[in-house]
């Protein structure tokens, strides 16, 4: 994964922040994942295993999904 890729990311997160839009990651690769593991991303973004993981906690926040 490029920096710029990393870069994209972070910055969705942000634009999502600020609109209060609740942005949450699933399925991501072990070795991405090990590179947002490096980077301390994991502590920024939020990742969850699995869709369905992602929906709960959607569904924890008051979402209607």
């Amino acid at each position: 994964m490029s920096s710029a890729m990393i870069g994209k990311i972070v910055a969705l997160h942000k634009s999502c922040k600020k609109e209060k839009i609740s942005l949450k990651l699933s399925n991501i690769h072990s070795d991405i994942m090990e590179i947002f593991t490096l980077m301390n991303l994991q502590k920024l973004l939020a990742i969850y295993g699995d869709e369905s993981e992602a929906i709960q906690a959607f569904e924890s926040e008051g979402w209607s999904v």
